[in-house]
């Protein structure tokens, strides 16, 4: 037996598992409602929130309801990358530009960014700032 297969499954993995079968499946909306069942039953699974802020912002464009689960995300793992980007862009995408904006700042005072930095040079490009 392999080392992942004698490892003991969370409780909620399988379930979150077959989510993320069902999202990358092409069914987002059946994803969202299992995901958000599990977020209410192990409110603090970090990966949990990560994926229905992820699909809710990102796949549905639902970027108000991506919101809770980002910041909740961040709450729970405040030096996740990806955590932090999509907190970045669900609050930018509901004009809250100036919480995006404390977000990154937060982040880059506490770890480096490839992904930040690559975003502000490409905002730098379209701005015509060298």
């Amino acid at each position: 037996m392999s080392k992942r297969e004698s490892r003991e499954l969370a409780p909620y993995e399988a379930e979150f598992n077959q989510a993320l079968d069902l999202w990358h499946g092409g069914d987002p909306e059946t994803a969202v409602d299992q995901l958000e069942r599990l977020a209410e039953q192990y409110p603090n699974q970090v990966a949990i929130h990560g994926v229905l802020g992820g699909i809710y912002h990102y796949e549905l464009d639902r970027a108000a309801e991506a919101l809770p689960h980002c910041q909740k995300a961040v709450d729970l793992a405040p030096r996740s990358e990806p955590a932090s980007i999509d907190l970045f862009h669900a609050l930018y995408a509901l004009g809250k530009h100036r919480e995006a904006w404390a977000e990154m700042r937060r982040f880059v005072s506490i770890a480096d960014s490839e992904e930040y930095n690559r975003l502000l040079s490409d905002m730098k490009k379209e701005l015509g700032v060298h």
